[in-house]
């Protein structure tokens, strides 16, 4: 039995039996289904010899799944392919990406659930899984760049910004295509971007691509993946590997600055104590307590990131958090909250 197909299939039957209700399936309802579903027939001793040969290729994985016989009762799968915590925690970042479309969500969690027992599958099903998609998908645009990358090809995308969209009933937020790229679109106004792609990272859970633009020959670009549409691969037309040219690391350093912080600076902070958790979450453990008063105490955090995200966590906080250094942390947080007071007073 040497059927790579036909071994899928018993593998498949095996492995979405329902294990609530019996210890294993037998070998004469893996031939009946193997029958019913996919016209197959097999012998008692066919089965045996595929299950025989399923567990040589299962252990070649090395991934720790056997199929287990069971005296007088038949086969099951000895263990899943993901612990349940490993299948959870998979699951979670398929339906808690930004990313991803609805449809991209989906298909993954079928692929995730192919390698998963239905009884795993039911145990750990999500009824209304909080889902946060994006219309437009990430995975096409993903394996086109990638492709371009690998290939030496250059892309084509519009790169979207928004406005107020002034409507006689209410105003609201709309996309809209930038008119700065550097090749026509014929279908509207816009323009589209024609770029070399070199390289994607991630950052705080964003893809951003980094290459060349040229109409911007002595640095390269980056993109946040999330707002480019209609991205095409455009061959080797309009490529240039200029690569040589520039220190990748620091271009990629420079440019997480750019997007996510100004500098990376030592922290020092005077915290209520009744935060400590919310600031144990925000910095790891890893944190030096350097003075303790009754109610606050005074930490030290080196290397942290000075960026929004971090301005508005410690405005959050209000008068249980103060900013002991860096000074221009600590006047930037001043400037702040004068300009909020001034808001606030006016008449």
């Amino acid at each position: 039995m040497n059927n790579p197909v036909i071994m899928f299939y018993v593998l498949d039957i095996i492995k979405s039996y329902d294990y609530t209700s019996a210890l294993g399936i037998s070998r004469k309802e893996i031939i009946e289904l193997l029958s019913h579903d996919y016209k197959i027939s097999l012998s008692l001793k066919q089965v045996s010899t595929c299950v025989e040969k399923l567990n040589e290729v299962l252990e070649y994985l090395n991934n720790g799944v056997k199929i287990k016989t069971i005296h007088n009762v038949g086969y099951a799968l000895e263990n899943d392919f993901f612990s349940d915590a490993e299948y959870k925690f998979l699951q979670d970042s398929i339906y808690s990406s930004k990313q991803l479309s609805s449809k991209e969500m989906k298909h993954l969690e079928n692929k995730l659930n192919n390698v998963s027992s239905s009884t795993q599958q039911q145990r750990l099903k999500v009824a209304n899984p909080l889902i946060t998609a994006q219309e437009d998908g990430t995975l096409v645009k993903l394996n086109t760049i990638t492709r371009a990358i690998y290939n030496g090809h250059a892309i084509k995308f519009h790169y979207v910004d928004y406005e107020i969209n002034a409507d006689r009933s209410q105003l609201s937020v709309k996309e809209t295509y930038r008119h700065n790229g550097n090749s026509k679109d014929k279908n509207n106004d816009a323009t589209f971007y024609v770029v070399s792609p070199y390289e994607i990272f991630m950052v705080d859970g964003r893809y951003y691509i980094i290459g060349y633009f040229d109409k911007r020959r002595n640095n390269l670009s980056t993109y946040r993946l999330d707002r480019m549409r209609q991205v095409t691969g455009i061959g080797k037309k309009g490529y240039y590997d200029y690569r040589e040219q520039f220190d990748f690391q620091e271009i990629k350093a420079n440019m997480v600055n750019m997007f996510m912080a100004s500098s990376q600076q030592d922290l020092q902070l005077k915290v209520h104590k009744d935060i400590l958790r919310v600031v144990i979450d925000q910095f790891g453990v890893d944190i030096e307590v350097i003075n303790e008063t009754k109610q606050f105490i005074e930490i030290r955090k080196k290397d942290v990131m000075i960026s929004e995200g971090l301005i508005g966590w410690i405005l959050m906080l209000s008068n249980q958090i103060e900013v002991i250094y860096p000074l221009s942390l600590k006047e930037n947080i001043i400037g702040r909250l004068k300009d909020i007071l001034e808001i606030y007073n006016r008449e």
